[in-house]
């Protein structure tokens, strides 16, 4: 599966960051550090770090999608998971 079906749902339904919901925010960069800006759709995943045998709960956007691959934990349904690429 790719990266846009993983995330299909989110991207369907997830509201687009306004300058208003910026103001709001507390964290307002994604886990690649890149900026978060009126326009975007904030997305949910979880990073599998394996060797730390841990899930961590970060936020990332569309653009970002060549920095992740699918872990191998999404298989089994339910909200996306991805690794950083190596």
């Amino acid at each position: 599966m790719g990266m846009i079906e993983l995330f299909q749902e989110q991207v369907e339904n997830n509201p687009v960051v306004t300058e208003e919901k910026l103001k709001t925010l507390t964290k307002k960069t994604y886990h690649s550090g890149r900026e978060i800006k009126p326009g975007d759709k904030i997305l949910y995943t979880f990073i599998n770090d394996p060797e730390e045998k841990v899930l961590t709960l970060v936020q990332i956007c569309m653009d970002d999608f060549d920095l992740y691959v699918e872990s191998e934990l999404s298989e089994r349904g339910g909200f996306p998971v991805v690794m950083t690429k190596k």
